[in-house]
C-alpha cells in the first residue's frame, strides 16, 4: 500500500497471490524470469463520493536476457494475461487525470531551454527564430534498447463506470501483441539520415478481436484484426498496415457522457500555438502498404439524423526514394466506398444491386484508383533551377452522390464539430516576400477518368433530379486542361416512391431534360483560352413544369451551399497583418515588414479569357403547354467570345411551332462589339443625336424564310410563349433602381427574305387538275379530228362496205384512250413540277436596318416629350401617360427589292425598288388599370398547381416621323384577287390573337388610327397602280394604269398629299384601244379624311380596355364598346385635284377617248362594281365570324375638287376612222359632292345592304371653252395625237360655262321662291356662244353618232340575255354527239331533232351562225336621251296631297343663255 501517491490524499493498494522469478546465467548471458499469477490493485481517493478510482487485474511473465560483455539488454519479453480493468468516474476527475497537461506544461517551464531531457536521444532546441531544430540520434540510442522486445496482452477486459456504477462500458480485447527485432550482424541500411546508418530491423504490431460495448449492450467497436509492420533492411524502409472488419457505432445520447469526463476545456485553456520544427531528412528508400476491409463507421447524434460511412476493401502504396532529387509515388485503390444518411443508415446492411441507387447513399464508389507520383528537385542551384513535377493519374467507376437536406444537416454538423475543434489552434505567420525563395514553377499533370457517374439532388417539393455522365475524363497540365464527356443527360424524378431508382446508361434514357452523346472543352493557361467542342446533338427538352423542378433544386443547393458556408470559422488575422502592423499606402516606412512591395505596386491586370465554342447540331424544345411546342434546331454553331467582342455564327436555325418549320435561317452570324463603325457613321447623319458612339449588336443573315402553314394558329401557341415568358419574368423579378443603361445599337443585314402563307393544298390540285383537264380537252379533239379523218378516208376507200359497228368500236377505243392518258398525265403532274405551295409570297432582297439608340431618347420622359412631338394633334392625358413599354430609336434601312405576289399571278401585289429610309420610331404601350388586365394561366404541376399570370391588354402603339426615298413603286389590284385576298386576311388572322375585349372588332381603318401615329413623307421616282379590269386574275393586259413620275407622298393623320406628274393609261391586249386616257402634269392631289365618331377621333389615349371578367351584370345586358368615342361611325372623303402650278404647255392636262375606250370604263366599272362573294365562310370551314365591312360602305359623304388652268380633250370614233372631237378650255374649277345611304334589303334573308348615292352638289366653272369636229384619213402617230394634216372645223365655242347642281331633297318649300331667287336643281349659263353647224360637222356628227349606236346594238345583241333563245337538243346519242359538233337549233317546238352528217353539219350551223350575226347587226332600235338618273326612291303624288300642294311640285332646269349665237 502507498499512501499519498501521485495524487494526493490518495491510496495505492497491490496485492499478489503467486509469484516466482528465476535468474540463470552462462558467463556470457543472464536471463531473469518473473512469474506473477494473480495481481491486484486498486487505487482509493477519499475526497471523491465514489472512493474507488481503479481496479486492475491480471498475471505476468515478464522474461529479460543481458549480455554481460557489452552490458546491453538483449531480449525483453512481456507478456500480461487475463487483464482485468475497472476504471471509475473519480480517475477520470482526480489530479492524476486533469493534471497531465498542467503538469507537464509546468515541467516545461522549469527546464532550461537548452537543458536535454533524455539522455543518449534525439534531442530538440529552440532557434531564435522560434524554430525547433532536430538534433542528431547517436547510435547509444539503438545500444540502449534491447535486440528483442516481445509484448502481450490476453484476453483483456476493461471496464469504465460512471454515475455510480449506474453507467458503464466494456471494452474486450483477445490480444494484443508488440514484436521489436534488430539484427545488428547484418549490413546496416546506409546513411538513412544525414551521417546516421540504420541497422536492420522488424517491428510487428497485431491487435485481434477488440469490442468495445455500451451498458445496454449494443457494439460499439467491433475490430477483428489490425496488424502493422515495419521493416528495415539494407536496402530500404517497408511498412505494411492491414486491418480487417473494423465496425464503429457511435451513438452520442451515450457516448457524450464518456466524452465529458476527458478535459477538453482545460486542454484547449493550456494550448499554445505550436512551434514549427524541421521535419527531419531521411534518405533511404520508404515503402509503405496499408489495407483494410469491411470497415463502417456509423453516427447518431442527437440533433441531426444518423449517417454511416464505409467500404469493403481499400489499399494503399506510398514510395519514397531520395537521391539527388525527391522522388515519392503513391497508389490508393478503393473497393465500394459509401456513405449512408437518414434513418436506418446506422443498421448494417447488404451491398447495394447493381446499377441501382438508393435513396440515402449520399456517396458511392464502386471502384477507385489512385496512382501519383512527385518529383523535387534537390539542387540549389539558382542560375538553372529545376521544376518540381508532379502526376497524378486517378479512375473512378461507379460513381453515386446524392444532395438532400439530411445529408447537408449532417455534413454541416460534422464540419461544425471540426472547425470547432480547430478554432482553438494559431494561424501561422503568414511569411513575407523577402522569406520567400525564386524557384521555377511546379510541372504537373492530373489525368482523371470517372465511368457511369450520377448526381442525385433530392428535395423534399420537387422530387429528386439525376446528372448521368457515362464517362468523363480531365487531362490537366501546368498548360491545358482538357475536359471530355461522353454520354451525358439530366433527368427529373417528379415523384420519389421507391426506394432505389435504376442507374441506366445515358442512350437508354428516353425524354432527356438535357443530353448529349459527346462533349469536350480544353483551357489553354498561357493564352487563358477555352476551347469547346459538342461533335454530337445537344438536346434539351423544356417544359414549365421542369423548369419549376430546375428552379426549386437550384434554390435547394444554394440553401444547402449556404449552410455549410456558415459552419466555417472566422478567418484569424495573422499578427503581421494585424491593424497596429498593417503597413500604410502612404508611408512606404514601414518596408522593414517585408509587405510593403506588396501592398504599394499595383496589381497586374490578368488577361481576358478567350471563348472558342463549337456546337454541331443542338435540338432544344420547349413544351410551353400540352397541345404547343416550340424546337429550334441549329446547326454546326460556332461562338467566339472575348473581352470586348462575341461572335455566333450559324449555318443553319430552324424554329419549329407544333411541328410546323415556321422559321428559317441560313447564314446567320451575330456580332456584339464595343463600337461599330457603320453605325458610327450613321449616327454622324443625324444632327439631333447627342451620344457619338455606343456599343451595337450586328445581325447577317444569308436568309431569312417564314412559312406558315395553312390554317396554322400560330397566335396561340405565340400567346402561350409569351404567357410563360411572364411568368419566367414574374419569378426571377429584381427591383430596378435608377435609370436603365443605354440599350444598344442594332445593325441588321439580310441578303435574302422570304415570306409566305401557305395555300390550301386541295384548291392548289384543284387549280392544277382544271389546268390539266382543258390542256387534255384540247388535246382529245386533235385526236377526236385526226380520227374523223381517218373515218372519213375509210368511207371513201370502202363504201358502204365499211360496217358501222367498225366504227363504233374506233370511238369506243379513243374514248378509253382518252381517259387512260389522262389518269396517267395526272399521275405524273408534279413528277417534273413542284406543286405551288405559296397564297402569299412577300421577298426583300439586300435588306439593311440601323437602329440607333441615344441619351436623348433614353427615359420615361424624354420618350414622352417626343411623342408629343411627332403626335401634336391628339390631346395627351391630363393626368398623364402610365406605360409599360416605352422606347425610341432612331432608324435607317434600306433595301433593293421589296415584291409581295398571290399565290401564282404573273404581276406582283407590290414591287418596290431601291427604298431607303430614315426617321424615329416610337413603340409605347400604356398601362392599363386592373379591368384592362387579362388573366392567363400558366399549368405546372404538383405541389405548385397552375399559375395565375396578368396580362396587359392595351395595345402597342407605333410613332414615326419618317422619310424614304424609292426608286420604283407598283401597285396591282383588282377584284379578281379578291377571293386569294381573303384567304389571305383569314391567315394574317391566325398570326395575331384577337383582343379578349368584348368590344366589337375594329375595322382595319380604326384600327391604323389606333396604333400609328405620326408623319411619312416618301419621294418616288416612279409610282404605278394597275387596277385589273378582267375577272382573270392572270391577265396581264386589261387594266387601268396610273402612272406617276416624280411622286411626293405625304402621309399626316387624316391627310394623303399627291405630288407629281400623273398619266392614266388604258391597257388592253389590242393596241388599236390601249391609249393614254388622262395626262396630268405637276398634279397636287389630296385627300383629306373626317371621321365621324361620338368623341374626338384624334383621342386614342383615352380608349381603355376591359377584361370581360370585369363587366357588372348591367354591362353584359347591353353590347360593351371600349372604343365607343374612338370608333368611326362614317368617313368623309374629300378629294382635290389642283393642276395650276402648271408653267409649260408641253405639261397641259389632256385627256384622250376613244369609243372603245369608254366601251372599256363601262366593263372596267361592271368588274369593280361586282358583288364578292363569301369566301371560305360557313360551318363547313369552321368560319362563323360576321362579314368584314367594306371600306366603301363607310363614306357617308364624298366631295372632289378640280383646279386646272387649262385643258384638251380629245374624242375619236375609232383608232381607223380618225373621227372625233376635240374640245379646249382655259380655266376650270369643278366641285361635287355626293352621299351614300345603305338600304337594308326586304325579306328574312340576310343580304347585303344596298347602296345608293346621291349627289347632292355640283359646282363647274370653265372659261374660253372651244369644240372642233376633227377629221383626218391619216394614221394616228404613235404618241396618239392629232397629225397636222387632221382637219378641224369648228362647233362650238364659249367665254364662260357655269353649272350648278342642288339636291332636290333639300327640305326648303320651293313655292316661297319665285322668280331668279326660285330653286332649280339644275342651273346652266352659257356666256358668248357661238356654235357652227355646216355638211362637214353634219358627217362628222352622224358618224359618231352612227358608229356608237352601232356598237350599243351589238353589244346588247351579243350579251347574254340575247343568248337565251339558243338551245342545245339533247336527243342526240351520247356517242354520236362525242363524233359529231354541237348543232344549235332555233327555239321551235314543233321542229324535230334531224341527225346530220359531219360535214353537212358543220357547213350549216356555219351559214346559220353567219345569217343570224346580221340579221343581229341590221337590227335598229330608237335611241334614248334622258337628261335625269332615276333615284332608287322616287317621290309620288297622291290625290289629297295634289290638291292641297302647288301645282308647281320642281323645277329641274334653268339654263341662261348670254350673248349667243348660232
Amino acid at each position: 500500500m502507498i499512501l499519498n501517491a501521485e495524487p494526493s490524499k490518495s491510496l495505492w493498494h497491490m496485492s499478489v497471490s503467486s509469484s516466482s522469478v528465476t535468474l540463470a546465467s552462462d558467463g556470457k548471458r543472464v536471463s531473469c524470469k518473473v512469474n506473477l499469477k494473480q495481481v491486484n490493485s486498486k487505487m482509493l481517493d477519499s475526497r471523491m463520493l465514489d472512493s474507488c478510482l481503479a481496479e486492475v487485474s491480471f498475471g505476468l511473465l515478464l522474461s529479460v536476457k543481458l549480455d554481460m560483455h557489452s552490458n546491453r539488454l538483449t531480449s525483453v519479453k512481456f507478456s500480461l494475461q487475463a487483464l482485468q480493468t475497472e476504471l471509475y468516474e473519480g480517475l477520470f476527475n482526480s489530479e492524476l487525470f486533469l493534471g497531465i497537461t498542467w503538469l507537464d506544461q509546468k515541467a516545461d517551464e522549469r527546464a532550461p531551454r537548452t537543458e536535454t531531457k533524455t539522455v543518449n536521444l534525439r534531442t530538440e532546441e529552440e532557434t531564435d527564430d522560434g524554430t525547433i531544430k532536430q538534433k542528431k540520434i547517436t547510435p547509444e540510442f539503438f545500444h540502449s534498447f534491447p535486440q528483442k522486445v516481445s509484448v502481450q496482452f490476453d484476453s483483456s477486459n476493461i471496464n469504465f463506470w460512471m454515475n455510480s456504477q449506474k453507467r458503464h462500458m466494456n471494452w474486450t480485447l483477445k490480444t494484443l501483441l508488440l514484436k521489436y527485432k534488430r539484427d545488428e550482424d547484418q549490413l546496416a541500411l546506409r546513411d538513412f539520415m544525414p551521417g546516421f546508418d540504420m541497422p536492420q530491423t522488424n517491428v510487428e504490431v497485431l491487435l485481434e478481436d477488440g469490442l468495445l460495448l455500451s451498458q445496454s449492450r449494443q457494439r460499439i467497436i467491433c475490430l477483428n484484426s489490425v496488424k502493422a509492420t515495419m521493416q528495415i533492411t539494407s536496402i530500404d524502409v517497408s511498412t505494411t498496415l492491414n486491418v480487417t472488419t473494423c465496425i464503429v457505432h457511435y451513438r452520442h445520447q451515450e457516448f457524450s457522457h464518456w466524452l465529458s469526463l476527458l478535459p477538453w476545456k482545460l486542454r484547449h485553456q493550456t494550448k499554445e500555438a505550436p512551434k514549427k520544427r524541421d521535419i527531419p531528412q531521411i534518405n533511404a528508400p520508404i515503402m509503405i502498404n496499408t489495407s483494410v476491409s469491411n470497415i463502417s463507421v456509423s453516427v447518431q447524434l442527437g440533433d441531426t439524423q444518423p449517417f454511416a460511412l464505409g467500404l469493403i476493401s481499400a489499399s494503399a502504396d506510398l514510395q519514397h526514394l531520395r537521391t539527388h532529387s525527391l522522388h515519392q509515388r503513391m497508389t490508393l485503390s478503393l473497393d465500394h466506398l459509401w456513405w449512408r444518411v437518414g434513418e436506418g443508415s446506422h443498421i448494417q446492411q447488404a451491398p447495394h444491386p447493381p446499377n441501382m441507387h438508393v435513396w440515402g447513399n449520399a456517396l458511392l464508389l464502386d471502384c477507385f484508383t489512385l496512382q501519383g507520383s512527385y518529383n523535387q528537385s534537390l539542387s540549389l542551384s539558382q542560375s538553372q533551377p529545376q521544376s518540381d513535377t508532379l502526376f497524378v493519374d486517378c479512375t473512378i467507376r461507379g460513381l453515386q452522390a446524392e444532395s438532400s437536406e439530411t445529408c447537408i444537416q449532417c455534413l454541416s454538423r460534422i464540419l461544425s464539430g471540426i472547425h470547432n475543434d480547430s478554432s482553438a489552434a494559431a494561424v501561422p505567420e503568414m511569411s513575407t516576400a523577402a522569406q520567400s525563395v525564386t524557384k521555377s514553377p511546379l510541372l504537373w499533370k492530373i489525368d482523371l477518368n470517372l465511368e457511369d457517374v450520377n448526381i442525385f439532388t433530392l428535395s423534399s417539393v420537387a422530387g429528386a433530379a439525376v446528372l448521368t455522365a457515362d464517362t468523363l475524363t480531365v487531362q490537366g497540365s501546368a498548360e491545358t486542361t482538357a475536359i471530355s464527356i461522353h454520354g451525358f443527360c439530366l433527368v427529373l424524378i417528379k415523384l420519389v416512391e421507391e426506394k432505389m431508382h435504376p442507374c441506366y446508361k445515358a442512350v437508354d434514357i428516353p425524354l432527356p431534360i438535357l443530353g448529349f452523346s459527346s462533349l469536350s472543352a480544353s483551357y489553354y493557361t498561357s493564352v487563358r483560352t477555352l476551347e469547346m467542342y459538342c461533335g454530337a446533338t445537344f438536346i434539351v427538352h423544356w417544359t414549365p413544369a421542369d423548369h419549376m423542378f430546375l428552379h426549386q433544386h437550384i434554390v435547394d443547393m444554394l440553401q444547402h451551399a449556404n449552410s455549410l458556408l456558415e459552419t466555417r470559422p472566422r478567418t484569424v488575422i495573422s499578427p503581421l497583418l494585424s491593424q497596429d502592423n498593417h503597413p500604410s499606402l502612404d508611408n512606404p516606412v514601414t518596408s522593414s515588414t517585408g509587405l510593403t512591395n506588396v501592398f504599394s505596386e499595383p496589381p497586374l491586370k490578368k488577361k481576358q479569357l478567350t471563348i472558342n465554342m463549337e456546337l454541331v447540331c443542338l435540338k432544344a424544345t420547349a413544351s410551353i403547354s400540352n397541345e404547343s411546342c416550340i424546337c429550334l434546331l441549329l446547326d454546326n454553331m460556332t461562338v467566339v467570345r472575348n473581352s470586348s467582342f462575341l461572335q455566333v455564327k450559324l449555318p443553319h436555325l430552324v424554329a419549329s411551332f407544333d411541328g410546323n418549320d415556321i422559321f428559317t435561317f441560313k447564314d446567320m452570324d451575330v456580332q456584339i462589339l464595343p463600337e461599330y463603325e457603320k453605325a458610327i457613321l450613321c449616327r454622324n447623319a443625324f444632327s439631333q443625336l447627342q451620344t457619338p458612339k455606343n456599343h451595337a449588336w450586328i445581325f447577317n443573315f444569308g436568309s431569312v424564310f417564314i412559312e406558315f402553314p395553312y390554317q396554322y394558329d400560330f397566335s396561340k401557341t405565340f400567346d402561350e410563349a409569351i404567357n410563360v415568358q411572364k411568368w419566367l419574368k414574374a419569378l426571377y423579378k429584381k427591383d430596378k433602381q435608377g435609370l436603365e443603361p443605354l440599350p444598344p445599337d442594332i445593325v441588321l443585314n439580310v441578303v435574302q427574305f422570304s415570306f409566305i402563307f401557305l395555300d390550301d393544298v386541295f384548291e392548289v390540285k384543284l387549280r392544277d387538275n382544271y389546268e390539266l383537264l382543258k390542256d387534255e380537252s384540247k388535246e382529245s379533239a386533235k385526236r377526236l379530228q385526226l380520227l374523223d379523218a381517218k373515218v372519213a378516208a375509210l368511207r371513201k376507200q370502202h363504201g358502204e362496205l365499211l360496217p358501222a359497228r367498225k366504227i363504233e368500236e374506233l370511238y369506243t377505243s379513243l374514248e378509253k384512250k382518252n381517259i387512260e392518258i389522262y389518269i396517267q398525265r395526272s399521275k405524273r403532274l408534279y413528277a417534273n413540277t413542284p406543286m405551288r405551295k405559296a397564297l402569299l409570297t412577300w421577298t426583300i432582297s439586300e435588306l439593311e436596318v440601323v437602329v440607333l439608340a441615344d441619351e436623348s431618347y433614353h427615359g420615361v420622359e424624354k420618350v414622352i416629350k417626343q411623342i408629343k412631338d411627332i403626335d401634336n394633334v391628339s390631346p395627351f392625358p391630363p393626368c398623364g401617360l402610365a406605360l409599360v413599354i416605352q422606347w425610341c430609336r432612331m432608324l435607317k434601312y434600306s433595301m433593293k427589292s421589296f415584291l409581295v405576289r398571290i399565290r401564282d399571278y404573273p404581276r406582283y401585289l407590290f414591287e418596290i425598288r431601291d427604298w431607303t429610309l430614315s426617321g424615329r420610331l416610337i413603340g409605347t404601350e400604356q398601362d392599363g388599370h386592373p379591368n384592362a388586365r387579362r388573366k392567363q394561366i400558366v399549368k405546372l404541376e404538383k405541389p405548385w398547381g397552375d399559375v395565375v399570370v396578368e396580362r396587359n391588354m392595351p395595345p402597342l402603339k407605333f410613332y414615326h416621323d419618317f422619310h424614304s426615298e424609292i426608286a420604283l413603286f407598283t401597285i396591282v389590284w383588282g377584284p379578281c384577287w379578291d377571293p386569294a385576298w381573303t384567304l389571305i386576311g383569314q391567315a394574317v388572322d391566325l398570326l395575331t390573337k384577337p383582343s379578349v375585349d368584348p368590344s366589337p372588332l375594329l375595322s382595319w381603318w380604326d384600327k391604323s388610327r389606333l396604333l400609328f401615329h405620326g408623319l411619312w413623307v416618301m419621294n418616288i421616282d416612279q409610282a404605278n397602280l394597275h387596277q385589273l379590269a378582267t375577272e382573270d386574275p392572270y391577265n396581264t393586259t386589261e387594266n387601268m394604269h396610273w402612272e406617276w413620275n416624280k411622286l411626293t407622298f405625304e402621309w399626316k393623320p387624316c391627310h394623303f398629299n399627291f405630288k407629281g406628274d400623273l398619266d392614266i393609261n388604258v391597257r388592253t391586249a389590242s393596241k388599236y384601244d390601249d391609249c393614254c386616257f388622262m395626262h396630268l402634269s405637276d398634279l397636287c392631289m389630296t385627300f383629306d379624311l373626317q371621321w365621324l365618331c361620338h368623341g374626338n377621333p384624334y383621342d386614342h389615349h383615352s380608349v381603355t380596355l376591359c377584361s370581360p371578367e370585369f363587366l357588372t351584370d348591367f354591362q353584359s345586358l347591353q353590347i360593351h364598346d371600349s372604343y365607343r368615342a374612338f370608333r368611326s361611325e362614317n368617313l368623309n372623303l374629300s378629294v382635290k385635284m389642283d393642276l395650276s402650278r402648271h408653267k409649260t404647255e408641253a405639261s397641259q392636262p389632256r385627256i384622250l377617248l376613244y369609243s372603245s375606250t369608254l366601251r372599256w370604263m363601262q366593263n372596267f366599272w361592271a368588274t369593280w362594281t361586282n358583288v364578292s362573294r363569301p369566301i371560305c365562310r360557313g360551318k363547313l370551314f369552321n368560319n362563323m365570324k360576321p362579314s368584314k365591312k367594306k371600306l366603301g360602305q363607310h363614306y357617308k359623304e364624298l366631295s372632289y375638287t378640280a383646279l386646272f388652268p387649262e385643258l384638251q380633250v380629245h374624242y375619236w370614233a375609232s383608232f381607223a376612222q380618225q373621227r372625233g372631237v376635240q374640245v379646249e378650255c382655259s380655266q376650270g374649277h369643278i366641285f361635287t359632292r355626293g352621299t351614300q345611304r345603305l338600304i337594308p334589303q326586304a325579306g328574312t334573308v340576310m343580304r347585303r345592304l344596298i347602296s345608293e348615292w346621291n349627289v347632292t352638289q355640283m359646282v363647274s366653272d370653265l372659261s374660253m371653252v372651244t369644240v372642233h369636229l376633227m377629221l383626218s384619213t391619216l394614221e394616228e402617230n404613235s404618241d396618239h395625237r392629232p397629225s397636222s394634216n387632221v382637219k378641224k372645223t369648228h362647233l362650238l365655242s364659249l367665254s364662260s360655262l357655269s353649272y350648278q347642281r342642288h339636291s332636290n331633297r333639300i327640305g326648303e318649300d320651293v313655292s316661297v321662291n319665285e322668280g331668279e331667287n326660285a330653286f332649280y336643281t339644275h342651273r346652266l349659263r352659257l356666256v358668248d356662244l357661238r356654235a357652227s353647224w355646216t355638211t362637214t360637222n353634219r358627217n362628222i356628227a352622224f358618224g359618231l353618232y352612227d358608229g356608237y349606236k352601232k356598237a350599243a346594238v351589238l353589244k346588247r345583241n351579243l350579251s347574254t340575255e340575247a343568248l337565251k333563245g339558243l338551245r342545245i337538243d339533247a336527243q342526240i346519242q351520247n356517242k354520236k354527239f362525242k363524233r359529231t359538233s354541237v348543232s344549235l337549233y332555233p327555239l321551235s317546238p314543233t321542229s324535230p331533232p334531224v341527225p346530220l352528217e359531219t360535214g353537212e353539219k358543220l357547213e350549216k350551223s356555219q351559214t346559220e351562225g353567219t345569217s343570224m350575226l346580221q340579221k343581229l347587226i341590221e337590227e335598229t332600235d330608237k335611241f334614248v336621251v334622258f337628261s335625269e338618273e332615276e333615284l332608287g326612291v322616287s317621290d309620288q303624288l297622291y290625290g289629297i296631297a295634289a290638291s292641297q300642294t302647288d301645282d308647281v311640285f320642281n323645277r329641274n332646269w334653268l339654263i341662261e343663255l348670254i350673248n349667243c349665237q348660232v
